[in-house]
């Protein structure tokens, strides 16, 4: 998996060496005179590994490029790239992610509880989904050089609305190769430093891998987990070609839509 997409927790110490190395580069970004100082970059480290493990380099690059854009609360760093610092920029792109996603869930639970929910209301919901998890991070990431960030769930889901309305077509030898890839990346060690816990942990995750290659009926809920992950794969890849070649997703999606 690709150093920028993976987890803080998954990092190997490789990778948390080269994430030491980017801090040096947001402190310059961010405008900070001062060199950042080794100590502050030791403790920050070890603060993005404990408080921030669920973090992706991706996260905290868009965090900063929110920061730098004005998109967040103002935050003074002081002249120093502290700690103190760094955490209320993680933070606001945290709370800002989380709002969006509330109310997305919010509006969700007020369909599910009506007896008859009408379709103009789920088409509402639908469209502000649609909106907050793909068109206006898309669209950001076309006009301003903004990184997309999906995690898998909202990747996978958003795989099958496109696979549906065949805007996605999928051959059998991509769809093997993206299910080989789905389950290197799971059997990756979850932790920088694994101990007898861990090990055990990951070798019961192999072997219900193994499994499923004989045969995906010998543990569904495995095969659901793979089928995900390589729906989400092939989506954050397929995304990144849409930027590269600046499609109109919004347009041809509801197109595709009202076509149905």
């Amino acid at each position: 998996m690709h150093f920028q997409e993976i987890k803080i927790r998954e990092y190997s110490e490789k990778a948390i060496d080269k994430l030491g190395q980017k801090l040096y580069e947001f402190n310059s970004l961010c405008g900070i005179r001062e060199p950042l100082e080794a100590h502050n970059a030791v403790f920050i480290l070890r603060m993005l590994q404990e408080k921030f493990k669920d973090f992706s380099y991706q996260e905290i690059n868009e965090a900063f490029f929110d920061f730098l854009s004005g998109n967040t609360e103002k935050i003074e760093n002081y002249g120093s790239f502290t700690p103190v610092f760094v955490s209320s920029v993680l933070n606001a792109y945290k709370t800002k992610r989380n709002k969006e996603l509330a109310l997305y869930h919010r509006e969700m639970a007020k369909i599910i509880e009506t007896k008859e929910p009408t379709p103009e209301e789920k088409e509402a919901i639908e469209r502000e989904f649609m909106d907050v998890v793909l068109f206006k991070p898309y669209e950001n990431s076309i006009e301003k050089g903004a990184i997309l960030n999906f995690d898998d769930i909202d990747a996978s889901m958003l795989f099958k609305k496109f696979f549906r309305l065949k805007l996605i077509k999928v051959d059998e030898d991509t769809a093997r190769r993206y299910r080989e890839k789905a389950i290197k990346q799971i059997k990756e060690p979850k932790h920088a430093l694994l101990n007898k816990e861990n090990y055990r942990e990951l070798n019961m995750l192999i072997d219900r891998l193994k499994l499923i290659q004989k045969n995906p009926e010998n543990d569904r809920e495995m095969e659901s987990i793979v089928k995900n992950k390589s729906c989400s794969l092939y989506f954050v890849d397929w995304i990144n070609q849409q930027i590269d070649k600046k499609t109109d997703l919004k347009t041809i999606y509801y197109d595709a839509k009202a076509k149905l």
